[in-house]
């Protein structure tokens, strides 16, 4: 009945069952994988690889040339390794020795005490309450590289469940620790405990640091104001402010040091060829136990059981290719950069040729994507250890050559000029800044030039003109 209604108003149900074939573009885990390996810098890859290796059974690692020679001596039969990308193994590129006349790099060991080793131990023998010593620690824990704390007041006594005064009370205990400065919670705070300490009740020092801002500024006159004295005794307050340590932690061993390792090393021959050698010195030394493979599909039987081992001996193999692949795909890149980059490794920043991802995936035949994925790798060159990422530099044009200049050497000449203004006595606003490079060949506009001026932490003209240096030599 009810049917017979919707047909009458002219319902009509049509059911039907059809294909359609539409493109996508799918990746599969290994393909994933050698992606994100791509991507990793040599440790985070060392670290992969020591995860694979404890999940994988068919995954041999040689952590170091001792451990080769240790286990050459050993039975054959057990050691034998059947490596199948070994003849085309990125392990070909030779190792660099120090016969070679390059240093290895190496975590050397720090046995210096840290800022907060140093300061529980002051906590121990200050503190005998073990309430207050354990806020003492929770506050020593938030301190910066510098000795600043990093979290409020207010934070620390919500986090630790304590009343804000027996903070500020454990604080200030605190704050009378070597070095003198240090559980600050600013710039005005770390100079005031310093002056205190070294200079007791000097009230026009206390209100000159009070007032920092206006030394930025170079509002020099306006300070004397403030602070009730003459322009020569502020001269003579700023200079004791100069003598206090702004950052009273950095004399200190870091708690972690993150050193920059080199993936390549860019050398020149005996020719002054320059060309890329890769540093298989941080590379994990990884193998395929074939052997093992064969033995175990042999004995067994169980079908599953065969599936997870074929399935394994397959991950091995892909992961050994990911690390080849990429190996090769550094080389080339470091070793196209040599070539492109040849005057700036030879000569110096000023003959750094501009150069973009699509530049050298032209030259090379890799996609810009793939480049942009090895970028966060580092070059150890003549000139210092670099980031792939810095050559890659945008480009302006010269008004006396045909010549590209890169954009970082454009800021480098930049930062010379201003340097001069010492020299010459003078001060250069943007436009004249912009007047100045166009004389040496540089076509650049002024917001250009403040631009560039921002990025190099350079103070505007006005600012310039009133230097600290220049009312202090007065």
């Amino acid at each position: 009945m009810y049917l017979n209604k919707l047909f009458a108003f002219g319902f009509v149900f049509d059911q039907k069952l059809s294909l359609k074939g539409a493109q996508a573009l799918v990746l599969s885990k290994q393909m994933q994988q050698s992606l994100k390996i791509l991507q990793m810098t040599s440790v985070e890859l060392s670290e992969y690889v020591a995860q694979q290796y404890e999940v994988n059974p068919f995954i041999d690692v040689e952590n170091t040339r001792e451990d080769s020679i240790a286990s050459s001596n050993q039975d054959n039969d057990n050691q034998e390794i059947d490596n199948a990308w070994e003849s085309d193994s990125y392990l070909r590129y030779e190792s660099r020795s120090v016969g070679d006349g390059y240093a290895s790099i190496e975590n050397l060991r720090d046995d210096r005490k840290s800022l907060k080793e140093h300061l529980i131990e002051q906590v121990n023998i200050c503190f005998g309450d073990s309430k207050e010593r354990a806020v003492a620690c929770y506050i020593t824990d938030t301190l910066d590289a510098n000795g600043y704390i990093s979290e409020t007041i207010d934070q620390i006594a919500s986090a630790l469940n304590v009343k804000k005064k027996f903070v500020e009370a454990v604080l200030s205990v605190l704050q009378t620790f070597d070095p003198v400065g240090v559980y600050a919670v600013d710039l005005k705070s770390c100079l005031t405990i310093q002056a205190l300490e070294k200079y007791s009740d000097d009230t026009q020092l206390i209100s000159l640091i009070e007032n920092l801002e206006m030394i930025a500024k170079g509002e020099f006159s306006k300070i004397s104001k403030t602070i009730g004295c003459s322009l020569d005794k502020v001269r003579d307050l700023i200079k004791m402010v100069q003598k206090l340590e702004p950052k009273p932690g950095r004399n200190f061993a870091h708690e972690v040091v993150k050193s920059r390792v080199a993936d390549a090393f860019i050398v020149e021959d005996h020719a002054g060829i320059f060309y890329a050698r890769l540093n298989t010195d941080v590379l994990p030394k990884v193998f395929v136990n074939s052997k093992y493979f064969a033995k175990i599909s042999e004995t067994t039987r169980n079908i599953s059981e065969k599936r997870f081992c074929a399935d394994q001996f397959q991950s091995a193999n892909w992961l050994l290719k990911s690390i080849y692949q990429r190996s090769e795909t550094i080389i080339k890149i470091a070793d196209r950069i040599a070539k492109e980059q040849r005057d700036f490794f030879k000569y110096g920043l000023d003959y750094l040729k501009p150069m973009t991802l699509s530049d050298i995936a032209a030259k090379i035949g890799m996609h810009e994507s793939t480049i942009s994925r090895v970028s966060n790798k580092f070059l150890s060159t003549p000139r210092g250890v670099y980031e792939i990422k810095y050559f890659f530099t945008n480009a302006l044009t010269s008004n006396v050559s045909d010549d590209l200049i890169s954009t970082k050497s454009v800021q480098q000449k930049l930062k010379e000029i201003v340097e001069s203004e010492k020299a010459d006595s003078k001060t250069f606003s943007d436009d004249e800044l912009a007047e100045r490079l166009h004389e040496i060949g540089i076509n650049i506009s002024r917001r250009t030039v403040a631009k560039y001026r921002t990025m190099l932490n350079i103070a505007p003209s006005h600012i310039r003109k009133r230097r600290l240096e220049k009312f202090l030599s007065e």
